[in-house]
């Protein structure tokens, strides 16, 4: 039976994942493939270009702390961090945010969260809003399977 191409990679990888000099020539080998695909397929060049470049390209602390500090409100006035790592971690615990994340089936990570109660304070900003609501919010916007927060990080930070 035949392998799939995710066995195969996967196979390499892994026999090879200390000898940086094979997985450079592994790099090069995918990228002369791509560079010499035929002309009628250059939309298959492209299209796999965006998707590893987004697969590859990982949000990181870093990433979500410049991304915080550059938050806007709606009629673009800096927001920037309403709240510290620290502060919402403390209400993270205080709200048991991570068990009503995973309840949704999705991973709890603090900065992620930390972003989230951010975001929506500076997209959803009201005078009667509570803390309570506005981790409601995050909780909701973490959740909800039309939003993907990685997304709109790497896309706030690539106007940064």
């Amino acid at each position: 039976m035949k392998k799939k191409i995710s066995e195969i990679l996967s196979e390499y990888l892994i026999r090879h994942a200390g000898e940086e000099h094979k997985l450079e020539e592994f790099s090069m080998f995918i990228e002369e493939f791509f560079d010499n695909v035929h002309e009628n397929y250059v939309d298959v060049h492209t299209d796999f270009y965006a998707e590893i470049e987004d697969f590859t390209e990982e949000v990181d602390e870093e990433m979500i702390t410049a991304v915080v500090e550059h938050l806007r409100h709606k009629d673009g006035t800096l927001s920037g961090a309403k709240w510290t790592l620290e502060e919402v971690q403390t209400v993270a615990k205080q709200y048991d945010v991570k068990t009503k994340i995973e309840a949704c089936g999705k991973v709890h990570d603090c900065h992620r969260f930390w972003f989230a109660m951010n975001y929506v304070y500076a997209v959803h900003y009201s005078i009667n809003r509570t803390i309570n609501g506005y981790v409601d919010l995050a909780i909701d916007e973490m959740c909800n399977k039309n939003v993907c927060f990685d997304k709109i990080i790497k896309k706030i930070f690539e106007k940064i």
